[in-house]
């Protein structure tokens, strides 16, 4: 190899320090190829940027037909300098980029295998223990189980956790990136936020673990954006890579998915707003030919009526049980307005189903 780096022992023989990055806050995003390098004078990985790939990786791919492929000798010829087995970890990383068809006709002969089965060494044990962020430890645990109680936080299976051994930081961030994508669904995005930042422990409400939405949203916002800052100026989650004064890319699109996505339908919520609207309500909705005026659906739902005519049934549902959580009387809140609100609902509705 052309430099010689000290790695740590916890480092599995497996894993090649090659790895495949892309931007997350641009779209259509460029691809690098990027290496962790163990650095003796920091004591730690660092990200070193080898190649730019550009928007297309393909562009390195050649083909033979429909049967095969194989990596240009441009790239090759510059990672074979840095790592070994060099075209055989590059083939690996675009194999994605390859055409379907071409990836269809190879698997017919060839299994992808996977050696993380083999058994954990001893320092394995141990770096996964001192070496992996309770951060990291969240998303690895919320990926796999899916749950916002996070009880078994310790428990997890080492072989889950072993895979972020020999990463540095920005390669843990970009393999969070992915399984990101491919494992989470839309309405599950704002739980795994409010789970992996560990907002749970500014509450004693006994059911924020199973319901968050129905807590207060500015003051979860406000806990949400602490937490961030926090982990934004941990020095040492950060160690290893370039960081300037700004907020990291990483960073910047939880705060984009957090103000984008909003909570999931939660059985538990719908249940308790049942309970209150059917079993322990003390009121009736009175019939009401009045008129809503465009001002009276800004004070209810603190949302515009164009807002709120553009949004869909779900989203207006989700805004709904919101307020109504803050407004019910069994809670504390106005009668009058409460019955307003419900009705302000029933209107945009039905709007919505002649549409």
């Amino acid at each position: 190899m052309a430099d010689t780096i000290s790695p740590p022992t916890f480092l599995p023989p497996y894993k090649p320090w090659l790895y495949l990055a892309r931007e997350v806050m641009t779209q259509p995003p460029a691809y690098f190829l990027r290496l962790s390098c163990w650095d003796d004078r920091q004591k730690c990985l660092v990200c070193r940027q080898v190649f730019e790939l550009g928007t297309d990786p393909e562009q390195y791919i050649v083909y033979i037909g429909e049967q095969g492929f194989y990596i240009a000798e441009e790239l090759i010829d510059r990672i074979e300098m840095l790592v070994e087995d060099g075209e055989e970890r590059l083939e690996e990383l675009l194999y994605s980029f390859v055409k379907p068809v071409v990836r269809q006709n190879l698997e017919r002969f060839c299994g992808r295998t996977d050696m993380r089965s083999a058994p954990l060494t001893a320092d394995q044990e141990g770096a996964i223990i001192s070496d992996i962020d309770d951060f990291d430890r969240r998303r690895l645990h919320y990926l796999l189980y899916g749950a916002i109680d996070q009880g078994r936080l310790y428990q997890l299976p080492g072989k889950v956790a072993r895979k972020l051994l020999g990463m540095g930081r920005d390669q843990r961030e970009q393999y969070f990136v992915e399984q990101e994508r491919e494992t989470l669904a839309e309405d599950e995005v704002r739980d795994y936020l409010f789970t992996i930042f560990h907002l749970a422990r500014f509450f004693d409400q006994s059911y924020v673990r199973q319901a968050p939405q129905m807590l207060e949203e500015d003051e979860v916002d406000a806990f949400f954006i602490q937490e961030l800052c926090a982990l934004n100026d941990n020095l040492s989650f950060w160690q290893g890579m370039r960081k300037g004064s700004n907020l990291p890319e990483y960073l910047q699109r939880y705060l984009c998915l957090w103000v984008d996505y909003g909570y999931g339908g939660n059985p538990l919520l719908d249940d308790h707003l049942r309970g209150f609207m059917n079993d322990h309500r003390k009121f009736s909705f009175p019939e009401s030919t009045e008129k809503i005026s465009s001002a009276e659906y800004q004070d209810i739902f603190h949302t515009s009526l164009d807002a709120l005519k553009q949004m869909s049934k779900s989203q207006l549902t989700r805004l709904y049980r919101r307020q109504a959580m803050r407004l019910h009387p069994d809670t504390g809140g106005d009668h009058e307005i409460f019955v307003r609100l419900t009705e302000a609902y029933n209107r945009l509705l039905a709007g919505k189903k002649r549409t």
